[in-house]
């Protein structure tokens, strides 16, 4: 399922908006609303994107957003 409050607290963090991020990820702003709910439903190479954009680089970061 993941931690939608992990990942919410990195894009707050980052300043970056969620339709930049949308674009970035080439979805819209909606399916990434629903995706940031379930982190786990984000594709790999969305996952690799989401986290240069928010400057996740720890492994432990990552399985928490994504993982647990």
């Amino acid at each position: 399922m993941g931690n939608p409050q992990h990942l919410d607290k990195f894009i707050t963090d980052s300043g970056k908006k969620k339709g930049y991020l949308a674009n970035r990820l080439g979805v819209t702003r909606q399916t990434f609303s629903k995706k940031v709910q379930d982190p786990s439903s984000f594709t790999n190479l969305q996952t690799e994107i989401l986290c240069a954009e928010l400057n996740i680089t720890k492994l432990s970061d990552r399985q928490k957003i994504f993982c647990e």
